[in-house]
């Protein structure tokens, strides 16, 4: 039988493939460490070998694809096999109030802390009774030791009442609101292993009476109890209002080291108590506490930065170095005088400015800006201790506002959006704070509102020179140089993306 050329041709290539890759081969078969450079270069030279006029060019092309092809899929043969993701591991225990090892129970692993499935479920095992899971590396994952599998009446960390979300959860036998409880966070690296031990605690009741110096009922006063560990803790309070006959009462209480304190609407002494341990399951009663009374005084002046009376400012006495344990507070007059009375005989600080806030343009009853304090020892000396005159700088602010000019047909393109558009304000370079004022380092987001396109910021005086920058990606900053003066303002219009020029690559 007669071959046609193009056949041959095609033949020979083929041959040719084979021949260079067993020229590869080791004795025993197998592939030979080197990359595998050489067939590229013999298939190309086999094709070129062929002769162009004795079949159409587009067959050659086919044939030289289909040979390359072959060489491509022998080499990837001798590639090593891609590396698996690398993963890490988490383990511990589930603690007690007590931090004894709990040995029953399970640990539910979450993506997310507001996922209501989890990812995994985790017995206690071996003598350790300790949880431990390999799972995927470089994520974060939130564990919480499942309520219904504790013994004894046990459960969670609470979650801060004031941040639950309840919701009912699904895919378990029962549903459980674990929103109530603290998930606790674990970054996993790759090929570490992470501990993680998981407080639980039976909750515990707590309950008091709050009384005037004359043994009446105070009422209406907010009662708080602060957790003072950090941690999972870190943030956990509860509260309670006191009734008419000045009753106080916490139903759950997880345990733990606690501040019990007290404040309500009115100027008065508050009571000093101690720091109180919590057992779980215990029913803690506080007894009847009394108002802070004592036979001590503080008097003294409030001035501002002009040496004027500095009337209406909140003056508060803390207990030294717990900024938590206010037990006397008192405002200026009109004079700048003020005088706490009935305080009791320890060691604390004066805070001038315990409720700071910035005022508006031209508003009346300037807040103080800075927070000076001074240091008092009524535990000796005179029942009246005169602290002097005090300077606190009044608030006396440079407004920043505008508004911002959104081009509708920028908008409509696709990527942009009115959120890309960000500002700032800083000193100019070599600048800083002035000499002589007590306020941090300056360098504050101004808020834009994307809803009424606008802009504001207020900026404290006295103060050096000032960058207002606006950034708008893909576009050159738009910049403004300005002097701040107290109680007045810089207002523009900002056109987006009319005033911002290209940029410049």
């Amino acid at each position: 039988m007669r071959l046609s050329r193009a056949t041959l041709s095609l033949g020979t290539l083929l041959v040719s493939v084979l021949i260079l890759l067993l020229w590869n081969q080791e004795p025993g078969g197998s592939p030979a460490p080197e990359e595998p450079q050489a067939p590229a270069a013999g298939v190309v030279e086999a094709a070129a070998q062929l002769e162009p006029t004795d079949e159409p060019e587009a067959r050659r092309v086919e044939v030289e694809a289909e040979a390359a092809e072959m060489s491509h899929a022998a080499s990837l043969k001798r590639r090593r096999p891609r590396a698996k993701p690398r993963t890490g591991f988490i383990f511990g225990n589930i603690l007690d109030s007590e931090s004894n090892r709990v040995y029953h129970g399970q640990v539910l692993v979450f993506e997310n802390q507001k996922d209501p499935i989890p990812v995994a479920t985790l017995e206690l095992k071996g003598t350790e009774r300790q949880y431990r899971c390999e799972l995927p590396a470089n994520r974060a994952y939130y564990l919480l030791a499942d309520p219904e599998s504790l013994p004894g009446g046990m459960i969670p960390a609470l979650a801060n009442p004031k941040n639950q979300h309840r919701r009912r959860t699904k895919g378990h036998n029962a549903p459980k609101e674990l929103d109530r409880f603290v998930r606790i966070f674990v970054n996993l690296p790759g090929g570490e292993e992470v501990r993680r031990d998981l407080p639980v605690g039976v909750l515990a009741e707590a309950r008091g009476r709050l009384l005037d110096a004359s043994g009446h009922g105070i009422s209406g006063a907010l009662a708080r109890m602060s957790a003072q560990a950090g941690g999972f803790m870190g943030g956990y309070s509860v509260d309670s209002l006191t009734d008419e006959e000045g009753n106080f009462s916490f139903a759950e209480v997880f345990p733990g080291e606690f501040r019990l304190s007290f404040s309500r609407r009115e100027l008065w002494n508050p009571p000093l108590v101690p720091l109180v341990r919590i057992q779980g399951g215990e029913s803690k009663d506080f007894g009847d506490i009394y108002a802070s009374g004592g036979d001590k005084s503080i008097r003294g002046r409030i001035v501002n930065q002009d040496g004027n009376p500095f009337p209406g400012l909140l003056i508060r006495c803390y207990k030294s170095q717990d900024w938590n344990a206010t037990f006397g507070s008192a405002r200026s007059d009109e004079s700048g005088f003020f005088e706490i009375s009935g305080l009791l005989a320890v060691e604390g600080k004066v805070s001038f400015t315990s409720e700071f806030e910035p005022s508006h343009i031209g508003g009346a009853g300037s807040a103080a800006y800075w927070i000076p304090n001074a240091k008092v020892d009524l535990r000796e000396g005179a029942n009246i201790i005169d602290i002097g005159t005090h300077t606190v700088d009044e608030s006396r602010p440079f407004e920043i506002k505008g508004e911002i000019l959104f081009d509708g047909g920028w908008l409509t393109q696709e990527g942009h959006d009115k959120r890309q558009l960000q500002a700032e304000v800083m000193p100019v370079e070599g600048n800083g704070i002035p000499e002589g004022v007590r306020r941090p380092p300056l360098r504050n987001y101004i808020h834009i509102n994307t809803q009424a396109n606008t802009f504001s910021h207020l900026l404290e005086t006295p103060m050096t020179e000032v960058e207002i920058r606006f950034r708008l990606k893909g576009h050159e900053d738009l910049v403004f140089t300005v002097q701040p003066e107290a109680l007045k303002s810089w207002s523009r219009e900002i056109r987006v993306p009319g005033d911002f020029g290209p940029l410049n690559r």
